[in-house]
């Protein structure tokens, strides 16, 4: 079957018609997902509230327990002279990661045709640097190691994990905090053999002592664009050859080389994934197949698009040098 146009639908009865979408394709037995473009942010935001008040309406749905995943596009362009913001780029690395290793659960993400076109990370190159941990076995590496792996997903090393993307150890204790988790995991490890995995209050440092005991836990990556031994070498080429190419000055280039070490992000690094992989793909090739796509709002989209796609390349054109 084709495109569907459908009108007539305001207000936060936009919600409750792609909740009963969603419903109609569990009855009819799918188990894929479905993915809702919108205009901007706000209004992305706007229907995920919606979502969440009338989702419990529906128990066949609401039963599934389905968390709304939120691709944005950064706020500020990457050519602007803003940092681009941290929230923005966890929140893009927790839908990239629940969307390649989700499997073929039900899923709702809300997203804008921005988000949907930047170049990032495959989701084989996500899954190469996941951390895949069961309780009972080796992690596949001693504490050092372990941590180091973590660095190079992206994660921050701290004294207390307290903020996402970050991660702290403790004798044998290994505390991280996920793009896209509601709190932090406490992992006890014994030599290299996960002990015991907790999850735990980042205000008091307390683990959860009710809280349901997890078997598994996969750490996905909290960036998408991973400056580490395996990427940093490539990294400095790329970006070499790029300003020579464009014939940007050794003042300017060579400083920004001296910065490319592993795990040191200079700004706008996050939209380098072109430099870094070898091979890249928009978020579109994430989402499983057997999506169900809805836009909403065409003409708002559309505008959406032509705006930004300006504003890209009037910046793009203002840092040549």
């Amino acid at each position: 079957r084709g495109p569907v146009r459908i009108t007539g639908i305001a207000g936060s009865a936009r919600a409750w018609f792609l909740l009963r979408v969603m419903e109609r394709a569990l009855d009819a037995g799918k188990t894929g997902g479905l993915a809702v473009v919108v205009p901007d942010a706000e209004s992305a935001q706007e229907l995920m509230a919606d979502w969440a008040a009338l989702e419990p309406l529906l128990p066949s749905v609401a039963s599934l327990g389905i968390s709304p995943l939120f691709l944005p596009d950064w706020e500020q362009s990457l050519y602007s002279s803003v940092a681009p913001s941290i929230k923005v780029r966890l929140q893009r690395a927790a839908a990239l990661a629940a969307l390649t290793g989700g499997g073929h659960s039900p899923f709702v993400l809300f997203t804008t045709p921005a988000a949907l076109v930047r170049r990032t990370l495959s989701a084989a190159t996500l899954t190469d640097h996941s951390l895949r941990l069961r309780v009972g076995e080796s992690c596949g590496a001693d504490r050092a190691k372990f941590m180091q792996l973590l660095s190079d997903s992206g994660y921050l090393r701290v004294d207390s994990v307290v903020d996402r993307g970050t991660v702290a150890a403790r004798g044998e204790l290994i505390d991280v905090f996920l793009p896209g988790a509601r709190f932090p995991h406490r992992i006890e490890l014994f030599d290299d053999v996960v002990e015991k995995i907790r999850t735990f209050d980042p205000d008091t440092q307390r683990s959860h002592a009710d809280a349901t005991e997890i078997s598994v836990l996969v750490v996905p990556p909290c960036r998408e664009t991973l400056i580490n031994a395996t990427t940093a070498s490539r990294l400095r080429e790329q970006i070499k050859s790029a300003a020579d190419d464009r014939e940007v000055p050794r003042s300017v280039r060579d400083p920004l080389l001296e910065t490319l070490r592993e795990g040191v992000y200079p700004p706008a690094s996050d939209d380098w994934a072109t430099f870094c992989y070898p091979e890249t793909v928009t978020a579109i090739e994430h989402i499983p197949a057997g999506t169900t796509w809805v836009r909403w709002d065409d003409l708002g989209c559309d505008q959406a698009w032509d705006a930004r796609w300006r504003e890209e390349k009037s910046l793009f054109a203002n840092a040549s040098p």
